[in-house]
């Protein structure tokens, strides 16, 4: 008798099932195990028949427009919390309460203060940030 899985077909149902998975915001690897079957048999059959993943594409897609569209009517109707987040994730820039510096990662204690004051002045938030506190950001000359 021959192990392994038995053989699933490609059908509509099949299709219908992964696009609702993948709207609710499933992993590839999450519809894999709701519908029993294996990773391996996914990304080998989706490489042979586009439908499955142009099927995990179009309920990703769906699921994420038919939340954008609540949080946005939510927004509009005066949820404070809902335009709150609109507003801090469409436009950070203007609407962030904290602004990260996260992209800063350096060891200063292991830099000369002209190598700590290159990198101030590299950087023009952080360089008008401490502009008012080190005067030497101001010169364009470097000694």
């Amino acid at each position: 008798m021959k192990r392994g899985p038995k053989p699933r077909q490609i059908t509509k149902e099949l299709l219908e099932q992964i696009e609702h998975h993948a709207a609710r915001g499933l992993s590839q690897k999450q519809i894999c195990d709701a519908l029993g079957f294996s990773e391996t048999w996914w990304h080998a059959k989706k490489a042979e028949y586009s439908e499955l993943g142009e099927s995990y594409k179009k309920g990703s897609a769906s699921g994420l427009a038919d939340v954008t569209n609540a949080l946005y009517e939510n927004a509009m109707s005066g949820n404070p919390v809902s335009q709150i987040f609109f507003l801090k994730n469409r436009d950070p820039n203007r609407w962030n309460d904290v602004k990260s510096i996260n992209h800063l990662q350096l060891n200063v204690s292991k830099m000369t203060d002209s190598q700590l004051l290159q990198e101030l002045k590299s950087d023009p938030v952080l360089s008008s940030t401490f502009q008012n506190i080190i005067p030497q950001l101001d010169q364009t000359n470097d000694e």
